[in-house]
């Protein structure tokens, strides 16, 4: 009996100790853990990338700084070439001329490849700017439009019918051989051969 009675008494006390190690909190029973082995600190990890907002954050100022720099020598330039004389700015365009000479196609080809097109002016003031450039080298200079095989009839590249003109009264004449619009040293639009040289001036 003694050493069943000792076995009991035992595994009682075993029970009373462990009871008193329960913490007994909000009606659940938990075990307290056994603490961890100490560590040392690991080394610093590597940086980390900024997103991509923060790119963008960091290189705006740096774009608009360059894009200010560019405004600058563009306007700088304007004002030089303004001065010489080969552009002429009427509100929101732009004409100009390279001093060069070439026939229509030419001049044609010369102003799309420079990201405009031949000189049309549309109204008095864009004429007028035109004319102050074919004055200051007294050069005439392509325009725009085409003879439509109807004497004093003249069309717009397009097609359509041109909605300012300047031309003397029944030009073009010569249906054969004035095909193309210049505008002559008085300012006045006439008819043309396609195949005379002329000073080119651009529109942008």
């Amino acid at each position: 009996m003694l050493p069943r009675l000792f076995h009991i008494v035992t595994a009682i006390a075993f029970l009373l100790v462990t009871c008193h190690a329960w913490d007994f909190q909000e009606g659940i029973l938990r075990i307290p853990g056994l603490n961890g082995l100490p560590v040392k600190e690991g080394k610093p990890g590597l940086k980390a990338f900024p997103g991509l907002r923060g790119l963008l954050a960091s290189y705006v100022p740096k774009l608009q700084e360059i894009m200010k720099g560019f405004h600058n020598r563009i306007a700088r330039l304007e004002r030089v070439l303004t001065l010489d004389g080969t552009i002429k700015t009427v509100e929101k365009k732009m004409f100009a001329t390279n001093r060069q000479e070439g026939n229509f196609q030419t001049t044609l080809e010369a102003c799309k490849q420079a990201g405009g097109s031949i000189a049309s002016p549309m109204n008095q003031g864009e004429n007028d700017a035109v004319f102050s450039i074919v004055r200051l080298f007294n050069k005439c200079a392509y325009l725009g439009t085409e003879g439509r095989g109807i004497p004093g009839e003249v069309s717009s590249l397009n097609g359509t019918a041109p909605n300012y003109t300047d031309r003397h009264a029944g030009e073009p004449s010569d249906i054969g051989e004035e095909n193309c619009t210049a505008m002559c040293t008085d300012g006045a639009w006439n008819g043309t051969s396609c195949n005379q040289y002329c000073l080119t001036i651009c529109e942008f």
